[in-house]
């Protein structure tokens, strides 16, 4: 796994993977216990599990790490289903309450 934009927080995070210098190719594999698995199928993902959540992809708090497949499976049944998203109900909430202030 090698990652052309940010090779510098590649290495920070999985030190020890691909010690190839930058523009050259890594034939090493991913190793289980260094990467997270998704919660809901257990495929394993290119999320090291040393990486901060805030900086993840496809990371429900409470949950844990979804791989990207899940994650737009589960986009397409909010989309189908016509759910609102955690976001829109605190929009709705901050929107009533300062209605109730005018």
């Amino acid at each position: 796994m090698k990652i052309k934009k940010f090779p510098k927080i590649h290495r920070l995070f999985v030190d020890g993977i691909c010690d190839s210098k930058e523009g050259e190719s890594c034939s090493a594999t991913r190793d289980e216990n260094e990467f997270e698995r998704c919660v809901l199928c257990g495929m394993l993902t290119f999320v090291p599990k040393s990486m901060p959540i805030e900086w993840r992809e496809n990371y429900e708090i409470g949950c844990g790490q979804i791989c990207s497949e899940c994650a737009k499976k589960k986009r397409k049944a909010f989309d189908a289903e016509d759910i609102l998203t955690n976001a829109q109900i605190m929009q709705a909430v901050e929107q009533s309450r300062m209605e109730r202030k005018e």
